[in-house]
This record gives structure tokens, sequence and C-alpha cells, in this order.
């Protein structure tokens, strides 16, 4: 796959999951990542969706950079919200906060395949005044 291909599954694919979709994500997707819990596969995706909206309801991202190399992108993420809603056990803060995402995708297919990534979940807490999960 071309990196400009790469790029582009990759940007629209992340995307369309905030926005609830989940099709251009490889049935036999693996998210080697996720919040402690949540099942690795899209179920697990769908799920942190679901997770992210129910505390953040304007939760927005911003793809800050994305760079590719063969089937593989890496994305900066600037993610933004309001906490009005129950978040990973915590009552609604009221706060906003602003905190970043490091993700690495494979590609596969016209697919994202595969996910590896950081969330600054310190900063998150921090600027809602909660405690972080050990």
């Amino acid at each position: 796959m071309s990196p400009d291909s790469t790029e582009q599954v990759a940007r629209e694919a992340f995307m369309r999951v905030w926005q609830g979709d989940l099709s251009m994500i490889a049935d036999d997707y693996v998210d080697h990542n996720l919040p402690p819990g949540l099942p690795a596969g899209r179920d697990g995706l769908d799920a942190l969706h679901k997770l992210t909206l129910g505390g953040f309801p304007d939760f927005q991202v911003t793809i800050e950079q994305l760079l590719s190399d063969g089937d593989m992108a890496a994305l900066r993420i600037t993610n933004r919200g309001t906490n009005t809603g129950s978040f990973m056990g915590n009552p609604p803060t009221g706060k906003e906060a602003t905190w970043t995402t490091m993700a690495i995708f494979r590609v596969a297919n016209g697919k994202l395949a595969e996910r590896w990534g950081v969330i600054d979940a310190l900063s998150l807490f921090r600027q809602l005044g909660l405690r972080p999960p050990l």
C-alpha cells in the first residue's frame, strides 16, 4: 500500500470511528492497548467510543500529525471535551479537559487492522481533579 493510501485510510477510518462508524475496521481488528476490561477487538473499540462519549458528550478529536511507513500509520491526536457524564466509575466533574493520544495503526485491505496506542490519562485525570486508576 502506498504511503498516501495508508495515510488516507488511517485518517478516514479514525475519524469515522469517533462518529460511531466501524465500517473501516477489519473484522479481525486487534487493539493492543485498550483500557482494562475492554475486549481487544472491534467490540472493544466500540466500547471505548461509548465510554468516552458517555463521559464527554461534546468530545472532539483533532489529528495534529500523521506519518506513515508501508502499511503502518502513526497519529498524534488532541482530544477535547467537557466531563458532563459518568466516566470510568467517576461522577461528572463539569470540567473541560484537553489531552493527547498517540496511536500506531496497521492498515490492511483498506481498513484498520491493529492499533497500539498511549493515552495521556494522567493529564486527563488531573484536569478533571480525579485520582487516576492504578
